[in-house]
């Protein structure tokens, strides 16, 4: 752009120039509302939506691509898609969250770009590693059904057993009696109990 990004081996926008006042700007307002948040009342889903917009669009501007006209095209491409996957939501954010559980397509398409775009904010600013691990437990969250015909069986008791319900610290003090946890729970329980003692 003007010679803003350093060469300190960081990837870092130098302080100096229009990409490093900008940063400095969003960096400074995303403190501000982060504080402001505390002390004010912001509807958490809005917050938590544009936080994370001016985050990433604050990582992208910290973190430029490089600095000829090409890589600069190529930041804004990254601005415009956070912008649209993030401003979405923000249309009309009570419909949105209404519509958790049964998403249109639009909130489908802006959910895999808000994706990809914090994707490409953690690869910018730690490599590439978080976001091949990522990537790795997103495939296996969508293929891991299918690994069922193949002898492996999803069975998250076998992960996590059922915690027992009628003790006083797990199942409360309602004095109402709880259904009987499974054998495999009360020894996992007492394993625990005995190593802590």
């Amino acid at each position: 752009m003007d010679g803003t990004v350093v060469d300190d081996g960081t990837g870092l926008t130098s302080r100096a120039g229009t990409r490093g006042k900008i940063a400095a700007t969003l960096g400074f307002a995303l403190a501000a509302y982060a504080l402001y948040w505390v002390v004010g009342i912001v509807d958490p889903h809005v917050y938590r939506v544009t936080f994370l917009l001016v985050a990433i669009v604050l990582t992208i501007v910290a973190y430029p691509s490089g600095s000829t006209k090409l890589h600069v095209a190529w930041d804004g491409l990254w601005v415009a898609l956070t912008i649209a996957a993030f401003v979405w939501p923000l249309l009309d954010i009570d419909a949105f969250v209404n519509r958790a559980a049964t998403p249109n397509t639009i909130d489908v398409v802006a959910g895999v770009v808000a994706l990809v775009v914090v994707l490409e904010a953690t690869r910018r600013t730690t490599g590439w590693v978080l976001p091949v691990t990522a990537l790795i437990f997103l495939a296996y969250a969508v293929t891991g059904p299918l690994l069922d015909r193949i002898g492996h069986r999803a069975d998250p008791y076998r992960i996590a057993p059922q915690q027992p319900r009628d003790h006083p610290s797990i199942g409360g003090h309602d004095g109402q009696r709880r259904a009987k946890p499974s054998r495999r729970a009360r020894y996992c329980y007492r394993l625990a109990l005995e190593s802590h003692s």
